[in-house]
């Protein structure tokens, strides 16, 4: 029967930390709420005492309300006025204003039919030279004045009984909506001086007292969230490239008997200065990055206290449970376990058909599991797969490369599939040729390559996006044994 290497489950995470520091300390927190003043005003009540626990809506600190009261009653009355005005136009003129109109249209005619009279006269007169040419001119203006005062007055009537113009209904309308949105601007101030619990919570302080008068944006009460507490941890820098946001860890608390789990939420991009609590012997100036843990079913720690917790500097790269696959009624893997350490070279041994390619195919994502959990670098497997295959490597058993592309080709393809910007994908490529003794056969075909040559193109390109984890399959199957040491060489240097 014929034993075969399955796989080296290689965790490029090996780095210089200090093998003495294995945790990280922090604090056990609780999200804080902090509620501020949105006006300059006298603090009138504070009907909660500091350390009560409170409920979303109950009343933490009242201000005075008293011009905020004002100024949502002048709003009010702007909002009655505008929509006054626009019933008014919608309901159109009154029958007696159209009656007076009208009677103003008759006394204008009366007015017209006597001032053209005065006028005819004038000009008779003028003929027979009994009158003065400005008396002829002021009975023509008296006539034209009378004209236009008719016409202005049939417009007014032509106005009241066509009713309003549509432009006008639009400006009323617009008026009420600007009064109204004003108002309820006023009454959300009015209601904004009235602070209260924004969500069920421990209140921990009110830092001013009834009386004084609070500055704009001054915080008038802090509240500490009725929820699971989260660690907020202090990171040595080695650590930072094996903690990624979703990794789950252990969390030991102060007063706490059995460790917690916790998921990283949240990282600091740049160093804090290491407190004194997170000193140790070994290490006073490390630089550290602060990390926030949600703990996993843990709320019995007290609102008010802060206890102090470490971080478990020891990593799975990958955990299985009950790991399984069936096809059809055959079963290839059947209730695996596994727990590998990061850092570690992890490989199996086994006779052909005994599952290792299907492992490492549910591993990478590849396979679904029939049954069994699996966790990868922290990720949920199969189920976050696609973010898993950014961070690893795989180099199959048989060679899956191009045999008509040449290397450099082949490894310009697999560099833009991994999504390397080009600046970096050419300086990458040419440190593997160079690793990987390839630079003198750059423009071969794969297909004109001997095993060894084509092995060791298989990993170079395996490793050219820097994974975390390299998966090998029998890497060296059908090999000679001259570049099966030259092989295994490579392979213990692959970054």
């Amino acid at each position: 029967m014929r034993i075969g290497l399955m796989a080296l489950l290689v965790l490029l995470v090996a780095g210089c930390a200090d093998k003495n520091a294995n945790e990280a300390l922090g604090t056990l927190e609780r999200d804080r709420i902090v509620l501020k003043a949105t006006a300059s005003e006298i603090i009138t009540a504070e009907p909660v005492p500091e350390g009560t626990m409170v409920a979303a809506g109950t009343l933490l600190v009242q201000l005075d309300d008293r011009i905020q009261q004002a100024a949502v009653a002048h709003a009010s009355a702007e909002v009655a006025q505008a929509e006054a005005r626009l019933e008014e136009l919608r309901n159109g003129a009154r029958p007696e204003d159209i009656a007076a109109a009208s009677a103003r249209v008759a006394g204008a005619r009366a007015t017209v039919v006597d001032a053209r009279a005065s006028f005819q006269r004038a000009s008779q007169l003028l003929q027979q030279k009994l009158a003065a040419q400005a008396t002829r001119d002021t009975a023509l203006a008296n006539r034209d004045a009378a004209e236009a005062a008719l016409r202005s007055a049939e417009e007014e009537l032509l106005r009241l009984t066509n009713g309003t113009r549509k432009e006008q209904l639009d400006q009323a309308a617009a008026a009420v909506q600007a009064a109204r949105a004003q108002l309820s601007l006023e009454q959300q101030r009015l209601s904004d001086l009235s602070v209260v619990a924004t969500r069920d919570a421990y209140l921990d302080s009110l830092p001013w007292h009834v009386g004084e008068r609070v500055t704009t944006g001054a915080t008038v009460a802090v509240l500490l969230a009725d929820d699971k507490p989260y660690a907020r941890v202090y990171v040595p820098e080695p650590w930072l490239a094996r903690l990624r946001v979703g990794d789950d860890r252990q969390i030991k608390v102060d007063g706490v008997a059995q460790p917690l789990t916790g998921t990283l939420r949240w990282m600091a991009s740049e160093p804090a200065f290491t407190p004194y609590y997170a000193l140790n012997a070994n290490d006073r100036a490390r630089l550290v990055y602060l990390a926030e843990f949600d703990l996993k079913g843990e709320r019995s720690c007290p609102l008010a206290c802060r206890p102090r917790c470490c971080l478990a500097m020891t990593e799975l790269a990958i955990r299985a449970q009950s790991l399984s696959k069936r096809f059809g009624d055959v079963i290839a893997v059947d209730s695996v376990d596994l727990e590998i350490p990061a850092g570690e070279i992890y490989g199996f041994l086994g006779p052909n058909g005994s599952g290792k390619t299907t492992i490492i195919r549910m591993l990478c994502g590849l396979l679904t599991p029939t049954g069994g959990a699996v966790r990868v670098l922290g990720l949920e497997i199969p189920a976050q797969a696609e973010n898993l295959r950014r961070r690893i490597g795989y180099m199959t058993q048989k060679f899956s490369l191009y045999d008509d592309l040449t290397v450099t080709e082949n490894m310009q393809f697999m560099s833009r599939i991994h999504g390397l910007p080009r600046d970096v994908r050419k300086a990458r490529i040419e440190e593997l040729l160079e690793r990987y003794a390839l630079t003198s056969m750059r423009d071969r075909f794969a297909g004109a390559m001997s095993g060894g040559q084509r092995q060791r193109l298989a990993l170079a390109v395996a490793t050219l996006h820097s994974p975390t984890l390299l998966f090998l399959d029998e890497p060296t199957s059908a090999v000679d044994p001259e570049n099966r040491r030259d092989f295994w060489e490579k392979l213990f240097d692959p970054q």
